[in-house]
């Protein structure tokens, strides 16, 4: 009997902007690189402010800052004056 492995992610089944993972079975999976989140059509770069992290005044790429003349307390997401 012949046992022949087959790379399920040769013919490159998930396009090039996606990363194709072979399962073992001849089965694959695609995904998004790290950082990136697939929206039904492409990977796009995640916002981390808008998934679930909660800054009571500003965010950016997911961490949490004051206006001027407040400071970040030690939650990391509530100001003071």
């Amino acid at each position: 009997m012949l046992n022949i492995s087959v790379d399920a992610c040769f013919k490159k089944p998930c396009g090039t902007s996606l990363i194709c993972n072979d399962n073992g079975d001849s089965t694959y999976t695609c995904s998004c690189k790290e950082g990136f989140m697939y929206n039904g059509k492409r990977c796009i770069k995640m916002d981390k402010c808008a998934m679930g992290i909660n800054c009571e005044q500003l965010c950016t790429n997911g961490l949490c800052s004051c206006a001027e003349g407040f400071y970040l307390n030690s939650d990391n997401a509530t100001c003071s004056k």
